[in-house]
């Protein structure tokens, strides 16, 4: 199935592209059943070696973007991505530049930076007036 729908060898990317209703028409309905219709869950447990990121499928499950763990995998793949050593490196990080690595919407949607570094990493607390240049 994986072969019809652009799938090959080692490269899975082509799955964060496919919909319920391609998957549906390629025979795949009996084992989407089977994961609740949620393909990232199927792949998950199907491919369990390969590093998947939830923000990249074009269906996300409901509230996906909400989960803890998913907020933690992508401000970990943002710090790899963006090049942030310090958590005071995301300063400096904008939405473009969150948009050009697929994750703006996980951070609009969580209240911005300072909000989803709170999510991350719980004894964060972002700088204020206060803490500004002596």
């Amino acid at each position: 199935m994986g072969k019809k729908l652009g799938v090959r060898d080692s490269d899975l990317s082509p799955w964060y592209k496919v919909s319920i209703k391609e998957l549906q028409e390629y025979g795949g309905p009996g084992l989407l059943a089977r994961y609740r219709n949620v393909i990232s869950r199927m792949l998950e447990t199907v491919y369990p070696e390969y590093d998947w990121l939830p923000w990249k499928f074009t269906v996300s499950p409901h509230n996906s973007w909400k989960d803890p763990a998913v907020i933690l995998k992508a401000v970990k793949f943002a710090e790899k991505s963006l090049n942030l050593k310090e958590v005071q490196d995301w300063h400096r990080v904008s939405i473009s530049q969150l948009r050009e690595i697929d994750l703006a919407q996980i951070f609009l949607n969580n209240g911005g930076v300072a909000n989803v570094l709170k999510i991350a990493y719980p004894d964060y607390s972002p700088p204020t007036a206060a803490d500004g240049p002596k």
